[in-house]
């Protein structure tokens, strides 16, 4: 919850746009009803994780080319390697997040 409160803070000074969902499976719902310009989402949530998301958006013909940034603690090689398998265009660990990095990813693909 912390980490989704300062995503949304960071994009939204930054003068994005910035819808939250609670959780996995709220995401992909909203993902079938508006149109997104990019994903970032948590690897770890209750209903539906981030990995099965990314894999969603990418089995989709109407959301495959939608970016998606993976942000989780996860950091074990065996999970970047899930990130990258699951079709993310990004994967940032916790630990090595900022703000200006975020921000620096987001305008890559938008």
């Amino acid at each position: 919850m912390a980490s989704r409160t300062m995503g949304r803070n960071i994009l939204q000074q930054a003068g994005y746009e910035v819808i939250l969902a609670t959780d996995g499976a709220e995401a992909w719902e909203l993902l079938q009803k508006q149109s997104f310009d990019l994903v970032a989402s948590d690897v770890d949530m209750p209903k539906m994780d981030g990995f099965k998301l990314t894999r969603n958006i990418r089995g989709s013909s109407a959301l495959n080319d939608l970016p998606v940034i993976l942000i989780t603690s996860l950091n074990r090689p065996e999970d970047m390697t899930a990130g990258a398998e699951s079709g993310a265009d990004e994967y940032i660990v916790k630990g090595n997040f900022n703000q200006q990095s975020l921000l620096e990813l987001v305008a890559k693909y938008i």
